[in-house]
């Protein structure tokens, strides 16, 4: 079978079992689908299971981290409960392992979901809430100002996003087809800036009654109101929602999972060498994670865990980096509020 059938296959597979639009589907398979990414499930030439493992990369401790997004994890509703989609992600995991991948994220196609990949290590980290803003439309003039070049959009983009402790990359490509797929809905990307200096950013959708901002940043409160009022302005709209980045008393929307413990320790390591902890780790499907794992002096190395010895789950773990969070009340490493935004799924 060729590349261009198995494309199709994985392809139909999708539209089955999710419902999103043709041209959504069409857009993300000529933007995001390569065939290597694809771990898939196939008998007697029928397509039964399959998932896409998208890299990008993270920040994470102000690092950069490779990291697998896991995106279109589907199985044919008739043959379901064969455990088709656990084998996949298990093998998904060697995959990521031999890629180097240090950490995957998903987001979950519902919440029924979370339970089910809370099971392969998977935990909660993203977390968000909504707030409503109301703006009385007939105030905002259309604006007549030069449009700013997207490269000047991107750069502002790009250094927000590597500002923030804990946040999935969008790469220079990534962001012209995110941009492309906001435009071909009717939405835009509305920009607020001062002598050509952009000082705030919104990634709007708009839907007939209200504007979305699914993603914003902004240099300070002013830029921030300049921006909401710019988009009421835009789409000429008085109701305005806006996704904030919020800790656990939001609403959980993605999750994630440690692949490479060892590889993130020793960053950890060069970044704090004045840290030091010992972190005994179980992971049932990785056992390469399995161990006793040392930091001091600005170094990591792993020593057998001693029979008996209680030791953190990977989903813990998976907390506990990504979050600075411990059950306990003792962690190591610093409190960060983990985002994942405008991901294709």
């Amino acid at each position: 079978m060729d590349k261009q059938e198995k494309r199709r296959h994985v392809m139909e597979l999708w539209k089955s079992c999710f419902h999103d639009s043709d041209a959504f589907v069409d857009f993300y398979f000529t933007e995001k689908y390569v065939d290597e990414n694809v771990a898939a499930v196939w008998e007697k030439g029928r397509l039964l299971s399959a998932l896409q493992m998208i890299p990008y990369t993270s920040t994470c401790w102000r690092a950069v981290f490779p990291v697998s997004y896991i995106a279109g994890a589907s199985t044919a509703p008739d043959v379901r409960g064969r455990g088709l989609m656990s084998g996949l992600l298990r093998q998904s995991f060697r995959e990521m392992f031999a890629r180097g991948v240090a950490f995957t994220v998903l987001i979950p196609a519902g919440q029924g979901l979370f339970d089910y990949y809370t099971r392969f290590g998977y935990t909660p980290v993203y977390y968000g809430r909504e707030i409503s803003f109301s703006f009385p439309v007939e105030k905002y003039a259309e604006s007549e100002e030069r449009p700013l070049s997207r490269s000047l959009i991107y750069e502002y983009f790009s250094c927000r996003q590597h500002s923030s402790s804990c946040t999935i990359l969008h790469d220079r490509r990534d962001f012209e087809a995110i941009a492309r797929d906001i435009e071909s809905e009717g939405g835009a990307i509305v920009s607020v800036s001062s002598h050509d200096r952009i000082t705030a950013l919104a990634f709007a959708q708009y839907d007939g009654t209200c504007i979305f901002i699914s993603e914003w940043m902004y240099d300070d409160p002013f830029s921030r109101t300049a921006l909401l009022e710019k988009c009421a302005s835009r789409f000429r709209c008085s109701k305005i929602c806006c996704r904030m980045i919020s800790d656990k008393q939001g609403r959980a929307y993605g999750m994630a999972r440690i692949i490479r413990v060892e590889d993130m320790l020793k960053v950890w390591a060069s970044l704090c060498p004045e840290c030091s902890c010992r972190l005994p780790v179980t992971d049932e499907i990785i056992p390469e994670n399995n161990g006793l794992f040392v930091v001091e002096k600005g170094v990591c190395y792993k020593k057998s865990l001693d029979i008996g010895t209680e030791a953190m789950d990977i989903g813990r773990l998976s907390a506990l980096f990504l979050m600075g969070e411990d059950e306990n009340g003792c962690c190591p490493f610093p409190r960060q509020q983990p985002s994942m935004s405008l991901m294709f799924s």
